[in-house]
């Protein structure tokens, strides 16, 4: 991409630094991520676009919204018609769901990767992997906000 087109495009995004003590992050427009955060939820609205540069220790739930990673993202992200994109300098561990998975050489994939998958697989790993009492309160969180 042409260097002054990016600069632009990551000006019309909206940074976050940190989460502050939110258990939930909602999301409804562009934003990068520049510091380290570890809300339990970040629920990205509509088609907005998470880029990553810092660290993210979270569940990370899109329907149509897609995840650029920059930086670290550990847990479970789930893009239901969206793309994730491990950029070169990133880092991911976990699971990541989505519809589409680019991959660029230099990356660190950790991570159980599965393409085409629905809601119903997320729910599914969400139970598996995470506590009771945190699945529900994600799950809930998440229902409550479609």
């Amino acid at each position: 991409m042409i260097p002054k087109l990016r600069s632009f495009l990551r000006r019309n995004f909206e940074r976050i630094e940190s989460s502050g003590d939110a258990n939930i992050l909602l999301i409804s427009k562009n934003s990068i991520v520049t510091g380290e955060i570890s809300p339990e939820l970040i629920i990205l609205k509509g088609k907005s676009r998470l880029i990553n540069q810092g660290h993210i220790n979270v569940v990370i739930y899109s329907e149509v919204g897609s995840v650029i990673n920059e930086g670290t993202i550990e847990g479970i992200t789930f893009c239901g018609e969206g793309k994730y994109d491990l950029r070169k300098t990133g880092t991911t561990k976990g699971v990541v769901l989505c519809k589409g998975f680019l991959i660029q050489p230099g990356s660190i994939l950790d991570a159980e990767v599965e393409i085409n998958v629905d809601k119903s697989r997320f729910i599914q790993v969400i139970k598996e992997r995470l506590p009771e009492s945190k699945s529900n309160r994600i799950l809930s969180a998440i229902k409550g906000n479609e």
